[in-house]
């Protein structure tokens, strides 16, 4: 017997590709390792499920948005090429340095381009310094433009009568018909003779380029001054890979941490939105435009305020944060110290910088001319951007002035790398409580960004920031074998990783430096903090703990197998801290040594068990503010203390010891 087969044909799924991106690339080109592209964000483009973007060595500076998801089968992957060194910068290099006086000198970052200054044309008339008679298919073209690592934002200085409003203008890169970055719709501006600027934005407006402005949409389309290419704002500057101080009251020298308490004025806040600064007397409205941050009275985060007016050394602030007002006994105003940040006048040593008017202003450290040096300005915030995608991986990139958003994600991976910097300074509603009963998508000061479901970093090394190191929400999600480090420079209620959320798991990661605590896990339900070393937290602020919850109700979280070591608060730091309203916490086999306390467990503080916990050479070994209620079923089982102060509802097989042979 013979069987016939049918005549169809079985479909063969698609080969999954390998693209190639190196700094020397072109984005026309094929992709190939022979002919890579120039961006990693052209192979982003065109990637499939299963395909793979091998990066060669070098910086790239730009922010990457992978236009699909990968399967689970088959995921995207974004990797080094034989394991070359890879960085995404979210940092511009700057040009052009100008000398308006001694040391500091001054750098424009965006340009304009005149219109009548155009390397070739089609179709248009010159009239004097503009351009005019502009119909469809017309276009000027400008050559070596330097887009630089990305702008943003057309400016256009036009006229137009309201006749001819509302056509295109299109900013093409190559040819008249090459890749489109932006297209303006004019608006009316009264006349052909009344100009007015008018804005688009741009994207992918990368690299040397040959610029051409094209004309669509009918006769007239307008009178054109001037094209004026932006990028974003200076956020953070580097000079030669070193992070530069913003110009600021008083000076802090390069060689400062940001986390100190050094390098501040003493200064007193008050409820009417004033301040006063000690040690400096400076002319009326002199630190208008400038920010103030300080931290006062009870030191628990530091309020902000936008100066809007100022006389000798006296400031008066809007825009300030919620802690910046009057109600009852404030722990947050009152004497302290701070800083004035941002005043052009205060950029008056080495290593400063200012930004302002779309003109950055810098003292180059050692009195060096910026011209010789590599002056790096940020002006991104995301390096990737992975918000709302599926089985996506990132495998030993390395992120600088940038980070990683996964925001609402499925399934992808951090694997390796770094990001540093991942935060630059932000303006702060509210420093304490930022994270409770508030949808975290508005959270501020976000470090790395895990939400959705499913996602994992681990094996990443994540530092210098002004906010969190690594802020998680969303469920089931996995931070593991990472070191994050010198975070929450804001002083705020920040910390190495905030995590909020059902069923995340932070493990076998070591957490330190930082202003406040190290890990805030308010509203995690279900979750697991299991074998992790954290230490050297609270080095600005007071009263916070090394892992840090207030107000949680959640369901049971386990803090388990960690090692906790020196909170540097004078008051009120313990290593595990339940701040008041708490229940459902599992905390066990930690050992906690050389903080104010071991545990603090603030009322009321119900169903929670500590067990075979070590407490060892803290000023406390437990700690329990008896407010509210108290206490409700907290069972302290088979916990060993050199201390004598064990607290709870029900107390069994607890060691009080003096031995000295414990080592550090």
């Amino acid at each position: 017997m013979m069987l016939a087969l049918a005549s169809s044909v079985i479909p063969t799924p698609a080969r999954a590709a390998t693209w190639y991106v190196a700094t020397n690339g072109n984005d026309t080109q094929a992709g190939t390792l022979a002919a890579p592209f120039r961006t990693i964000q052209r192979a982003a483009d065109v990637m499939a499920p299963g395909d793979t973007c091998l990066i060669r060595q070098g910086t790239y500076r730009e922010t990457v948005r992978p236009a699909a998801s990968g399967t689970a089968a088959a995921p995207m992957i974004f990797s080094p090429y034989n394991d070359e060194a890879v960085t995404v910068s979210g940092c511009d290099i700057i040009t052009g340095w100008q000398s308006p006086s001694g040391y500091k000198k001054t750098a424009d970052t965006d340009f304009t381009l005149q219109a009548e200054a155009y390397s070739a044309m089609s179709g248009v008339v010159t009239m004097g310094t503009v351009v005019g008679f502009c119909d469809t298919g017309d276009w000027i073209r400008f050559d070596g433009v330097d887009l630089g690592s990305g702008c943003t934002t057309l400016r256009v200085r036009m006229a137009v009568p309201a006749s001819n409003a509302g056509r295109p203008v299109e900013v093409r890169l190559g040819s008249p018909t090459g890749r489109l970055v932006g297209t303006l719709t004019t608006a009316a501006t009264g006349s052909w003779d009344t100009y007015t600027e008018q804005t688009a934005n741009l994207t992918g407006a990368v690299d040397n380029q040959t610029v051409y402005i094209v004309f669509e949409g009918g006769a007239g389309i307008g009178n054109f001054d001037w094209f004026r290419f932006e990028r974003p704002d200076v956020t953070q500057v580097f000079v030669n890979g070193l992070h530069m101080t913003e110009a600021q009251f008083p000076n802090r020298p390069l060689s400062a941490p940001m986390l100190t308490k050094d390098y501040r004025a003493a200064l007193t806040t008050y409820d009417d939105k004033t301040a006063v600064v000690e040690g400096a007397s400076r002319p009326d409205n002199y630190w208008v435009g400038g920010r103030i941050m300080a931290l006062s009275s009870a030191n628990w985060v530091t309020v902000y305020g936008r100066i809007d007016s100022s006389t000798g050394n006296n400031v008066h602030v809007t825009d300030a944060s919620s802690n910046w007002s009057s109600w009852g006994d404030n722990p947050f105003l009152g004497a302290g110290y701070g800083a004035i940040v941002g005043v052009l006048g205060e950029l008056d040593s080495a290593g400063e910088w200012f930004y302002g008017a779309d003109t950055l202003h810098l003292w180059a450290p050692g009195n060096a001319d910026p011209a010789t040096v590599t002056v790096e300005a940020r002006t991104r915030h995301l390096g990737f951007d992975l918000s709302g995608r599926s089985h996506i991986e990132l495998r030993d990139i390395h992120l600088k002035a940038c980070t990683i958003s996964l925001r609402d994600s499925n399934a992808c991976i951090v694997d390796g790398g770094s990001v540093r910097y991942p935060r630059e300074f932000f303006r702060w509603t509210n420093g304490f409580l930022r994270d409770n009963h508030i949808d975290p998508n508005t959270w501020e000061g976000t470090g790395l960004e895990v939400s959705g479901s499913g996602n994992t970093v681990r094996d990443a090394y994540i530092a210098h920031s002004w906010g969190d190191g690594v802020s998680i929400w969303g469920s089931n999600n996995t931070l593991e074998n990472c070191l994050i480090e010198d975070v929450d420079w804001s002083a705020t209620d920040c910390a190495a990783v905030t995590v909020r959320g059902t069923g995340h798991a932070i493990r076998n990661s070591t957490l330190r430096n930082s202003a406040r605590s190290l890990l805030v896990h308010r509203l995690l339900e279900g979750g697991s903090i299991r074998n992790n070393h954290l230490h050297d937290g609270g080095i600005v602020c007071d009263d916070l703990g090394l892992t840090y919850t207030y107000e949680d109700r959640t369901a049971s979280t386990e803090i388990s197998y960690n090692w906790l070591h020196d909170n540097h608060t004078y008051h009120v730091g313990p290593g595990i801290y339940i701040d008041n309203n708490c229940s459902n916490k599992l905390i066990h086999h930690n050992v906690i040594w050389r903080c104010h306390e071991g545990v603090r467990l603030n009322g009321t503080c119900s169903n929670t068990d500590l067990f075979n916990n070590t407490l060892w050479d803290n000023v406390a070994g437990m700690a329990v503010w008896y407010a509210y209620d108290g206490l409700v079923d907290v069972r302290v089982w088979n916990n060993l203390s050199n201390r004598d102060d064990f607290k709870g509802n029900e107390l069994q097989a607890n060691l009080y010891s003096l031995a000295t042979n414990f080592t550090d």
